[in-house]
């Protein structure tokens, strides 16, 4: 079956004026999630969703693998008008734009591929295109996407003509993750040992004259979070490493939060979780999951998670302290009770935003716990000495109380003695969420 199916959702209010660009997955460099933008979609509208439009792309399923993230660009200048495309890559190695307007196919790119995979495909190495694409929103308008080759294509948004001729970037048939691009630069991760290339960080300095290619190896552990990896304001790239050796003199890093430098991809920082030998033998690895990184109080901080079903905060200027060990903060188990490694514990992304009383949010992903039958988590930091305390969350039945400054105040609603002064307040959910 080659044709996959694209549906468009949306709200019966009435138009307004805002930017709809999401050029990237998880909207921005550092993973966030965040429509910083959106006047339209409130909690009072949300369940006047509708579908809009469908369309059916022209696309052969790889083994798992089919289409990745859609992406969104807006004000697009056309013979037509100002237009707002929607990006959508396809595992057959093809990109295609639509009509965010009218769902109409506007322009589709089929990637010639040169050479074979010396293994056989499977499950985990499907050879197809797998990273969602970017869009540079700068002038000119410009979407680049890696084909399952290893090559780098830039495309005009407007019609999907070469901006320059398609030049190798990462090793041919190796697994990648979402590009991401910050000041000129695109990054991308990778995993998996497809067509026995290392895991690790590649990048192409697009600003410079001769477009550099560099990478950093993590050795045997994936970097295979669907987001890829996030890149901070202050100027550094992280990703969370799965299973493997852990033996930094010899460059290998299961397990592990890394922060690179954004020019070199010289390692310049790690967080390895103590129990990291028993995540390993477990299969609980952290590498299934994107770092996001986000601000509050004037701080820059890192928030991951993993397969055990716990999650961190980090501080982006010192992640683990002399030690590499010491978080500022590593929650109580919240999922993932039984210790199984299938598509369980948190995975994905994050998603993260701070409300207008000045309170910052974050949504993480969690599959099939007893803990959390919705697989949504929710906090809600107040603000103490500069660092989140008394957060809130709500998941069906059972409230996950989250304190980064007080561990002691952390558990689960049900854990009253342990929680002490932890205030919860129940939430009813919105309309329609």
């Amino acid at each position: 079956m080659r044709f996959t199916w694209m549906i468009l959702l949306s709200a019966s209010i009435p138009a307004a004026v805002a930017l709809a660009d999401w050029p990237t997955f998880g909207a921005d460099p550092q993973r966030t999630s965040w429509a910083r933008y959106e006047k339209l979609l409130d909690p009072g509208n949300v369940a006047t969703l509708e579908l809009k439009w469908k369309v059916h792309l022209d696309n052969a399923p790889k083994e798992l693998t089919s289409l990745a993230a859609p992406i969104v660009a807006d004000q697009i200048k056309t013979m037509k008008g100002i237009k707002e495309f929607v990006l959508v890559a396809g595992s057959s190695d093809n990109l295609a734009a639509i009509d965010a307007d009218t769902g109409k196919l506007v322009w589709r790119k089929t990637f010639g591929v040169t050479g074979t995979p010396i293994q056989k495909p499977n499950t985990l190495c499907p050879y197809a295109l797998n990273a969602t694409p970017v869009v540079q929103t700068a002038r000119p308008k410009t979407v680049y996407a890696i084909s399952s080759d290893g090559k780098l294509h830039a495309l005009s948004i407007i019609d999907g003509e070469d901006r320059f001729p398609p030049k190798p970037f990462v090793p041919a048939f190796s697994k990648n993750w979402s590009l991401n691009l910050a000041d000129g630069t695109l990054y991308t991760a990778i995993s998996q040992r497809c067509n026995a290339v290392m895991s690790g960080v590649y990048s192409i300095d697009l600003a410079a004259p001769d477009q550099p290619i560099r990478s950093f190896e993590a050795g045997r552990p994936g970097i295979w979070g669907r987001a890829g990896v996030a890149i901070s304001a202050s100027g550094r790239v992280f990703g969370e490493t799965g299973d493997g050796s852990f033996d930094p003199a010899k460059g290998q890093w299961a397990d592990t939060f890394l922060a690179l430098s954004v020019k070199e991809l010289k390692l310049t920082d790690y967080y390895t979780p103590t129990n990291r030998e028993w995540l390993t033998r477990k299969d609980l690895d952290m590498g299934n999951m994107t770092p996001v990184v986000f601000s509050f109080k004037g701080k820059e901080y890192l928030a991951g998670a993993g397969k055990e079903g716990r999650l961190f905060l980090l501080d982006t200027a010192s992640m683990g302290g002399e030690t590499h060990r010491q978080p500022l903060y590593r929650s109580p188990l919240l999922t993932n009770e039984e210790v199984n490694h299938a598509g369980h514990g948190f995975w994905g992304a994050f998603a993260t935003w701070e409300d207008k009383e000045g309170t910052r949010w974050l949504y993480a992903t969690a599959q099939r716990g007893a803990a959390f039958p919705h697989h949504q988590w929710r906090h809600a930091p107040r603000k103490r000495d500069g660092l989140p305390d008394g957060n809130q969350g709500r998941i069906g039945s059972v409230i996950p109380c989250l304190d980064f400054a007080r561990p002691e105040c952390s558990g689960a609603a049900g854990d009253r003695q342990r929680r002490g002064v932890c205030a919860l307040k129940r939430r009813r959910r919105p309309p329609g969420g």
